[in-house]
C-alpha cells in the first residue's frame, strides 16, 4: 500500500513537471489569402494603411479590437529606439476623428530586422500598439499631451506601460504578448542586452503574463 501511495506522488510530481516543461501557447501562423482578404475587409478598409510585411499580422491583432474598425490607422517604418512606436498625428490630436501612426523599426535595436520575429509575437506587439489607441482614444487631447510629458519619468512610464500591456491582455492577446516578452527575453540572439533590460525594467514579465491571462 505504502509502495502504490509512493508510486501515486511519483507519477503525479513527474505529471506536473511534464506540464510545465511542456507547456504551450495557441498561437496564430500567416493564414491564407482568402482569410486575410476576409479580414482586410472587415478591419482594413480605408481607414488602414498597412506595411505590406507585416499585413497579416496587423489584421489578425486588430480582429482583437472591434471598437478601432473606423479609426484611422497608418503603419509605416521608422528608425526608433524600440521595435514599435505609437503616436498620434498631431494635427489630428483635437479633432474628433484622429489619425494614428504605429511605426515598425526598420532595423530593430540597430542590427536586427523585424521581419525576425515569429510571426505570433509579430501579432502580441502590434496588438500592444493597438491598446496604445484604444487608451488614447479614451483620453482627451490636453491628457495625451500629458502623458508624452510625463513619459521620462521611470516610475510613470513603468506604470504606464505596464498597464498597456494588461489592457493587450484583456482584448484576448495575452498567449502573443507571452510569445513577444519570452522572444526579446530569451529567445532573441540579436537584441542587445541594454534593451532586454529595457524590456525587463518597464513591461511585463512573460511569466506575468502567463498569470494574468489565466494560462
Amino acid at each position: 500500500m505504502r509502495i502504490l501511495w509512493l508510486l501515486c506522488i511519483l507519477l503525479s510530481l513527474s505529471s506536473s513537471i511534464w506540464a510545465q516543461t511542456n507547456w504551450r501557447l495557441p498561437s496564430y501562423t500567416p493564414c491564407s489569402q482568402t482569410k486575410s482578404d476576409s479580414l482586410e475587409l472587415v478591419y482594413g478598409g480605408n481607414t488602414k494603411v498597412f506595411l505590406a510585411p507585416f499585413k497579416q499580422a496587423s489584421l489578425l491583432a486588430l480582429a482583437h479590437y472591434p471598437t478601432l474598425k473606423n479609426t484611422k490607422i497608418i503603419f509605416r517604418y521608422g528608425n526608433g529606439k524600440t521595435s514599435l512606436t505609437c503616436r498620434p498625428k498631431l494635427s489630428t490630436l483635437h479633432k474628433k476623428q484622429r489619425t494614428y501612426y504605429i511605426r515598425i523599426n526598420r532595423k530593430k535595436f540597430a542590427d536586427s530586422s523585424f521581419l525576425r520575429v515569429p510571426f505570433n509575437a509579430q501579432v502580441g506587439v502590434i496588438g500592444h500598439e493597438l491598446a496604445h489607441i484604444v487608451d488614447y482614444e479614451n483620453l482627451r487631447s490636453k491628457d495625451i499631451i500629458h502623458i508624452g510629458l510625463r513619459y521620462g519619468n521611470k516610475n510613470f512610464k513603468k506604470e504606464y506601460e505596464r498597464r498597456i500591456d494588461s489592457l493587450t491582455i484583456t482584448h484576448g492577446l495575452g498567449p502573443q504578448l507571452y510569445d513577444w516578452a519570452q522572444y526579446i527575453l530569451s529567445d532573441c540572439t540579436h537584441c542587445s542586452k541594454k534593451y532586454k533590460k529595457y524590456k525587463q525594467t518597464f513591461y511585463m514579465q512573460p511569466q506575468e503574463i502567463k498569470q494574468q491571462s489565466n494560462l
